[in-house]
């Protein structure tokens, strides 16, 4: 298995047992890499510790427009340490989901802004959106791709940058507040 992540921080078990066993899973030739998800600072820097010389390579977290909490900590902290963000619900959780918003709704002021953007690019207001997310170096996204169509419309996100102004008017109509 190339990625092993622990996905959530568990109540039942503490951080050293459980990376104690993702060491094993490595030296054992079962897993590449070990990752987690949803992990504070605090928690990743006590998974590295109990990882020994098995680095720990990417928490994976939410990461999206509405949902930016990660930049004021997590983020810079993967950055420093040569970790990758694997931000997931890069189009937002649903509706209620975590207390937060979903999408923007069509004819929503924030929705208008994103397909006024996608307009210029000739790309829906979803690709403006992913467009955005992966702008970060060090986070890659893991889009819903449920079919063929969604596949294509995600990589219609890729291979062009939005502009300096496009960014400054998304930053002032999803602005960053921790989790919204």
């Amino acid at each position: 298995m190339d990625l092993y992540l622990q996905h959530w921080p568990s109540d039942q078990y503490d951080v050293s047992e459980t990376m104690g066993a993702m060491v094993e899973l490595v030296n054992k030739g079962f897993v590449k890499y070990v990752g987690v998800s949803n992990f504070s600072i605090n928690l990743m820097e006590r998974a590295q510790f109990h990882l020994g010389k098995v680095p720990l390579v990417c928490n994976q977290v939410g990461y999206h427009l509405n949902d930016r909490s990660i930049e004021s900590d997590v983020l810079p902290f993967a950055k420093e340490n040569g970790l990758t963000i694997m931000g997931y619900s890069p189009f937002g959780y649903a509706p209620g989901v975590f207390g937060m918003k979903g999408f923007p709704r069509v004819g929503s002021q924030e929705r208008n802004v994103l397909d006024s953007i996608g307009v210029k690019y000739s790309k829906t207001a979803h690709q403006v959106a992913l467009n955005w997310v992966l702008r970060q170096e060090g986070l890659v996204s893991i889009p819903k791709a449920s079919n063929k169509e969604h596949i294509i419309d995600n990589l219609n996100a890729l291979n062009w940058e939005l502009e300096k102004e496009d960014l400054e008017q998304i930053e002032f109509n999803f602005p960053f507040g921790g989790i919204s």
